[in-house]
């Protein structure tokens, strides 16, 4: 007769039971279960129906000693015991149904004689459906069945001692595993497959974060994860306090208290609070009772309201985060309630522990009975909140006797503290998954859920974690690539949805016998005041993160691409060839990806080895200054600095300064340098387009062959410097003649240290501000070429100087060579700088004798002080009137319909007469001779023979050459004659008496410079 496999799976139990029963003396002492030398193994230990432990059934767990190990879709395994279940000489797991363990089970080989375990060979968690693939471990309190009329009570151990453990060659799970926050999942493989799969910690606390106390034998078991305990105090002995002198303004301020913290150290503090509330139960049986309450908030994320009834306090915390994973938000409360005032005895009560590992040195942390904490839900809907305002004048102002009790409630992630554990490290801490692959590891489409940590470690080959979803408060992660690429996404989520800090609590009550004639009124009070210092979220911290990229052959790009928020700690290295913080679709958790150094230890080249192409599109955020360089292994194996091939900032760089040695610069986001400089050395091309170079209290300096810099942003409290040989450029001036397309400010001077041979800083505005008494320092390269528009090209010429100084300050121009220029479009003077002395010099302006300042227009108090500052400071300040840039000019529509460009300071000066026709500029017209008034023109004469008579309108002292061309598209035109026409205005004639029959003429008139 066939036999069903429920009936095959049963004799197998009762085969194992009787052999069990050998042993049936010990097994009546030992209540656990583990495995015995029952002789060769089974080949496999199936099960389709269900196993409970302990139960009239199976007292004990059953002795499995067996090749492979199946629980069948179906199956239903309950295991509750004091140690891990294991079975013996068992190198295939698999399971399909369910599994619930107390305190968990441990999935690796162990023979029978009771060797040292080792590795399986496959383990595997498949999901099938909803109610199968499922391992739990439960560390929580459980009630038993009955053992010979024996109430059996076993325990789940919330010193982190239940654990999930797995150890094989080949780890699959698409189903879940399934933890309570005091438990270890660990995960040992070669080849570890958990895509699609579900490893979840739940956190043990419920809805009430502090629980009323549930006592057994002696023992308060608590489940308060999420909120630990800074310091507590409960004063009920009374101290002399002055309630008007602390409560009567518009904020409380506490009396100056003792508190004990988590370390055992008693400290003085004192807490202040900004907001009031009140509320006064009036007169009740000769019985007065007022509430109040001072609240700050330092954090507008939250929204507070306060509630008063007769029995206590209320106050509500309610925020907003996102819905991670999912699009859209959630609406979060957690509310604080305390009943100081309307209790009679307080105390403290045991809350929690410091270093729950290792119970010989296990610390108790307390809190003070009267707070407690709520999550989850609002503090009662239908109850109105109070409304802030003013306190009334109620605070009596004397000596009066107070108890208190004061409280820092630390909001966590996580159930401990890194400071908590024998060690301080994060890897110690209860409540963590540890996953370990030493071939590959793929976490496509899997979700872990860490309560305290996470360890991911794929030594070999990350086969990547698209549309995984991970979250955890602390992590260590080491992860390898070998084809080239690894991506680092998903791999951390961006917060956890848990707010963070402390919270500060004090709270006082005191009463106020009032005797009348008629009656005695005993008047009490109970103040609350909260110092909240909360964020919305708390920020996943990965302790060390190391990241490497390998590729066959070696000369093959390695490529690493960060697409997650990675909030490095301790230590840090990415050994890649190419490093990009990417930049997320629409979809994606967060724009782009994030670096940020917590720590200043991490050092940049050393933490980067080999890496020649850094390109950012999210966040790179350091403690320190940084150098950005390249490094390789020279013949000698010794490692060698080198320029990176790229450096390219699309986004935000920030840290305590940059040294940045690229062969390419390119800058379209911002570079942040908070306590130091910016300096861009010997690049072959920098590219600052669309940038900003910010360094509040540093210089920036660029060193590069060319500099390309339209629409960019410098800001250096030092000087701004520059050195480049080749090209520069900034796109000219913006159409919008006032605005520029660089904008560059330093505070203290800019310099040119060597011209470039080609372009010019035309759409340029530099800002300089000198500070009282200060010189600051402008050194410049560009060639002295004269009054000439031609110092205006290829010359690094400036659009538009702003300079601005303090008392007694004076910008000092020091040209690089023998004789050297900066010319400058518009050039503005303000403050000290405008002052000058009794010749009319500008003091605030030193120019060097090897120097020379040349300018179009000049400005001072708004108004063009371009003929006062012409030729002053010992003739080294230059007006150069004849060239028109887009800040230095202005448009006038002459009789002859054309509209010309003419210097501004030229055509609205009042002392000159630019066209000698005895009518000052500012009221002519016309106030510049343009081509069309020459009248030019040519007539034959035959006295006294065939000539050619030339005549034009030629301006008074103004130089007049006059060429000619027997071919009007020839290059080489030939002079007639020049001179300098008289004194006033007319009409000058030359006669040709040139027998050439065909003759073209050119004519060029330069009026005099003023």
């Amino acid at each position: 007769m066939e036999r069903t496999k429920a009936d095959q799976n049963v004799n197998r139990l009762e085969r194992l039971f009787m052999k069990q029963k050998l042993l049936a003396g010990l097994a009546a002492l030992v209540a656990g279960f583990g495995p015995t030398a029952l002789g060769q193994p089974d080949p496999i230990w199936e099960n389709w129906g269900q196993v409970l432990v302990p139960s009239t059934a199976y007292p004990y767990a059953p002795q499995i000693d067996a090749i492979t190990f199946y629980n069948h879709p179906g199956g239903n395994i309950q295991i509750y015991g004091t140690t891990l279940f294991e079975t013996s000489d068992t190198l295939n797991y698999t399971n399909q149904g369910i599994m619930i363990g107390s305190p968990g089970f441990d999935f690796q080989t162990y023979p029978a004689e009771m060797g040292q375990g080792t590795m399986a060979a496959n383990f595997a968690n498949l999901a099938n459906g909803a109610n199968g693939g499922s391992i739990s471990c439960d560390s929580t309190l459980f009630f038993g069945g009955f053992n010979n009329g024996n109430l059996n009570f076993f325990f789940g151990n919330l010193s982190g001692n239940s654990k999930i453990v797995v150890r094989a060659t080949n780890v699959v799970n698409s189903g879940t595993l399934d933890l309570t926050g005091g438990s270890l999942l660990r995960i040992e493989g070669k080849n570890v497959d958990l895509s699609r799969g579900n490893l979840n910690m739940a956190n043990t606390t419920s809805s009430q974060l502090f629980r009323t106390n549930f006592i057994f034998f002696g023992i308060n078991l608590l489940f308060n994860a999420g909120i630990l305990d800074g310091y507590w105090a409960a004063e009920t002995a009374t101290n002399a306090f002055n309630p008007a002198a602390s409560f009567g303004g518009t904020v409380g301020i506490t009396q100056q208290h003792w508190v004990t913290n988590r370390d055992y150290m008693m400290l003085s503090t004192s807490l202040f609070g900004q907001t009031p509330y009140m509320f006064d139960w009036g007169t009740v049986n000769s019985n007065r009772l007022v509430q109040a309450v001072f609240l700050y908030n330092t954090d507008p994320s939250f929204v507070n309201s306060v509630y008063f009834r007769s029995n206590e306090i209320a106050v509500q915390w309610q925020w907003t985060t996102p819905a991670w994973p999912d699009p859209g938000v959630n609406t979060n409360y957690f509310y604080l309630t305390d009943n100081f005032g309307e209790v009679t005895n307080i105390g403290v009560l045991i809350d929690g522990f410091i270093n729950p590992q290792t119970p010989l040195f296990t610390i108790p942390t307390y809190r003070p009975e009267n707070y407690r904490i709520f999550q989850g839900t609002p503090y009662n809907p239908t109850l109105p909140a109070a409304t802030p305002g003013p306190l009334p004048n109620i605070f009596d102002n004397g000596d009066f006797t107070n108890q208190y009790t004061a409280y820092e409630a630390l909001f966590s992630a996580g159930t401990q503290l890194p400071t908590d554990i024998a060690g301080g490290a994060y890897s110690n801490m209860q409540g963590r998954i540890e996953i370990t692959a030493d071939s590959s590891l793929d976490l496509n489409r899997t979700r872990i859920s860490s309560l305290n940590y996470l360890r991911l470690e794929a030594t070999n080959h990350f086969k990547g974690s698209q549309n995984a979803r991970i979250s955890t408060p602390y992590a260590d992660y080491n992860l390898r690539a070998t084809n080239g690429l690894l991506t680092v996404s998903n791999v951390i989520a961006p917060f956890v949805p848990h707010p963070a800090g402390p919270c500060l609590l004090y709270s006082a009550r005191w009463t106020n016998v009032v005797n009348t004639t008629t009656n005695t009124t005993t008047n009490c009070f109970h103040v609350l005041v909260v110092e909240s210092f909360l964020s919305p979220v708390t920020t996943p911290q990965i302790a060390n993160l190391k990241l490497a990229v390998t590729n066959s052959p070696a000369s093959a790009p390695r490529n690493l691409v960060i697409n997650d928020v990675l909030n490095i700690t301790t230590h840090m290295e990415l050994a890649a060839e190419r490093i990009t913080i990417g930049q997320n679709d629409a979809d994606g958790f967060t724009g782009a990806g994030e670096l940020n150094l917590f720590t200043p230890d991490i050092v940049w080249p050393a933490s980067t080895p080999g890496l020649l192409y850094l390109t950012n599109w999210g966040l790179i955020q350091m403690q320190n200054a940084v150098f950005f360089h390249g490094s390789y292994t020279d013949t000698n194996n010794v490692l060698r600095d080198t320029p990176y091939r790229a450096f390219v900032n699309h986004s935000n760089v920030v840290n305590q300064g940059s040294l940045i040695w690229s062969d390419y610069f390119e800058n379209d986001g911002l570079i942040y340098a908070g306590q130091g400089s910016i300096t861009l050395a010997n690049c072959t091309r920098a590219d600052l387009e669309g940038g900003v170079l910010n360094a509040p209290v540093g210089q920036v300096s660029i060193a590069a062959a060319s500099l390309d810099a339209a629409n960019s942003i410098i800001r250096a409290s030092g000087s701004i410097e520059l050195s480049l040989t080749n090209s520069v450029t900034d796109g000219g001036p913006a159409p919008i003649s006032l605005f520029s397309s660089n904008q560059w400010t330093s505070g203290n001077g800019f310099s040119l240290y060597s011209k470039p041979a080609l372009g010019d800083l035309l759409g340029t505005t530099l800002s300089s501000t000198a500070e009282a008494y200060a010189e600051p320092l402008v050194y410049w390269a560009g060639e002295d070429r004269g009054r000439s528009v031609a110092g205006y090209s290829n010359n690094c010429a400036i659009g538009r100087l702003l300079l601005d100084g303090g008392t007694y300050s004076a910008f000092r121009f020091i040209g690089t060579g023998a004789s050297n220029a900066l010319y400058v479009d518009y050039l503005e003077l303000d403050d000290s700088i405008t002052n000058r002395d009794a010749f009319g010099n500008f003091t605030g302006l030193d120019v060097d004798p090897n120097m020379k300042v040349y300018f179009a227009d000049a400005v001072a108090g708004g108004r063009s002080i371009a003929e006062k500052l012409d030729g002053k400071n010992g003739g080294r300040l230059v007006w150069v009137n004849s060239y028109a840039g887009a800040y230095s000019s202005t448009n006038l529509l002459y009789p002859d319909g054309r509209t010309y460009t003419f210097n501004r300071a030229l055509v609205q000066s009042c002392n000159l007469d630019s066209d000698n026709d005895g009518i000052a500029n500012c009221s002519d017209a016309t106030p510049v001779f343009v081509p069309s008034m020459l009248q030019f023109s040519i007539s034959l004469t035959n006295l006294p023979a065939m000539d050619k008579l030339l005549s034009w309108q030629a301006l008074g002292n103004s130089s007049n050459s006059l060429y000619y061309n027997s071919d009007i598209a020839g290059t080489n035109w030939l002079l007639l004659t020049n001179f300098v026409f008289g004194p006033n205005n007319g009409t000058a004639t030359v006669l040709d008496t040139s027998s050439d029959s065909t003759r073209y003429y050119r004519l060029r008139m330069d009026p005099r410079v003023p």
